[in-house]
């Protein structure tokens, strides 16, 4: 009877051991995020520390019809694994670090956004809108509508809230972790656009006449003109 009770006690034991800690829902303040510190998952992103980043109240305006408060409680939780590149001084590149970003993709945030173009009697389509992004400090990152809705791979930039090292397993190097919230471009080799703290996101549509020419074929140009502050820069032939 001794030897049945000791090894049911045991049998439990080590099953409560390898069983891997639930996340707990019901709002965003009260998930505890799993941490592999055994490596009991193959999850080669799960294995070291969380830390959260605070965020400031965030807004949305601009080229919509209900602009106003960011609400994310609601909102899901996406990942991006990105290796965060800044450019240095004379023009190179130096490598910062490599990190789990985990937070709230602009696809959701502005899904329910409904669009109105300042343009839209001239030029109706969606695909000349842009997003830009600003903090208080002044800084501002602008992304493409197709960058947020019509790549292969969706929730790629995301608005963090939390973060983690991914730490070599041979090196054991200890990544800087930044302080405060930040976006996140996961498809970008050099990420200056992931600016710290953003505060707006606006909604805007190109501020240029277009000449719709429809029917058109072949649907094709000889160039390619680049303009900057409204003058010619340079053409792409």
């Amino acid at each position: 009877m001794k030897t049945l009770f000791t090894f049911s006690f045991l049998f439990i034991f080590m099953l409560s051991c390898t069983q891997q800690p639930k996340t707990v829902r019901g709002s965003h303040e009260a998930e505890i995020p799993f941490i592999d510190s055994n490596e009991v998952t193959n999850d080669f992103y799960d294995n070291t520390e969380i830390f959260s980043l605070p965020l400031p109240e965030l807004t949305a305006g601009g080229e919509i019809a209900n602009p106003g408060k960011v609400d994310l409680s609601s909102l899901k939780r996406h990942s991006v694994i990105v290796k965060e590149t800044l450019l240095d001084s004379e023009g190179g590149d130096k490598f910062v670090g490599a990190y789990r970003y985990d937070g709230y993709s602009l696809f959701d945030i502005l899904k329910n956004k409904l669009v109105q173009k300042a343009n839209a009697e001239e030029f109706n389509p969606l695909i000349d809108l842009f997003v830009e992004l600003e903090n208080s400090a002044g800084d501002k990152v602008v992304f493409s509508w197709g960058e947020i809705y019509y790549p292969n791979n969706l929730h790629r930039i995301i608005i963090a809230d939390r973060v983690s090292r991914i730490v070599p397993s041979k090196t054991n190097d200890l990544w800087p972790i930044p302080s405060e919230g930040r976006i996140v471009a996961g498809n970008d080799l050099i990420t200056e656009r992931n600016i710290s703290s953003p505060v707006k996101i606006t909604v805007r549509s190109i501020p240029k006449s277009f000449t719709v020419n429809q029917g058109m074929s072949p649907m094709y140009s000889e160039q390619i003109g680049i303009f900057l502050n409204g003058s010619a820069a340079g053409t792409i032939t």
